[in-house]
């Protein structure tokens, strides 16, 4: 994800859907995936290798101190948490899709990971941000 100054945040990717084959990596027996193209695969691809598998959706955390961890990142020590306000993402059209509830052993259960999807698969307007807090 980026943050387009003063626009939104910009997805990695341009499609919420992928198609997996059973053999291939992450599509065994019992990960979820379905037959065909679809966001449930996608959202299992991403959760294993999100740099090799991006989607049109952003990661979140239910959990203040996981989005300070993913807001540092690997490689620094600072970074910027948004704080979203889930009252306003019907009015921009904006999905919320709960990882745990999609697939039924996430990769990293204690991410609470929710995805956050403009239906048109755009820009996520700044509007549903509420507040950006500086961590570090």
């Amino acid at each position: 994800m980026s943050h387009l100054k003063g626009t939104g945040l910009k997805p990695k990717e341009t499609s919420i859907k992928r198609q997996l084959q059973h053999g291939q990596k992450y599509a065994n027996h019992g990960s979820g995936i379905v037959h065909g193209n679809s966001m449930t695969n996608a959202v299992i691809a991403h959760q294993y290798d999100s740099s090799k598998y991006p989607t049109s959706a952003v990661s979140t955390s239910l959990d203040i101190e996981i989005a300070e961890k993913y807001a540092k990142g690997k490689n620094t020590t600072e970074g910027k948490i948004y704080k979203i306000d889930c009252n306003k993402l019907e009015l921009y059209d904006i999905e919320m899709i709960k990882v745990s509830e999609l697939m039924e052993r996430p990769r990293f259960p204690e991410d609470k990971e929710v995805l956050l999807r403009k239906k048109d698969n755009g820009v996520i307007p700044m509007e549903i941000v509420i507040e950006i807090i500086e961590v570090k």
